[in-house]
């Protein structure tokens, strides 16, 4: 999605956040409340499952560690 015309400072302004908060979400750093999510799949014309993805095996709520002894 590299084009000039789109860049993280014009969208952060576009969904009223910080450009920090869209660096740390680019890279992986955190995750966007609710309502950010929300805003970028909208402005993105996208549902938010299309945008992020839940990976088994990451965070709390981890299954397998729920069951090592």
């Amino acid at each position: 999605m590299k084009s000039p015309s789109f860049t993280q400072k014009k969208f952060s302004k576009t969904i009223r956040v910080t450009t920090t908060s869209i660096s740390a979400l680019v890279n992986e750093k955190s995750l966007p409340s609710f309502e950010v999510a929300y805003a970028i799949g909208k402005e993105l014309n996208k549902p938010i499952e299309e945008i992020w993805v839940k990976f088994e095996g990451r965070g709390e709520g981890n299954e397998d560690s729920e069951h090592e002894s």
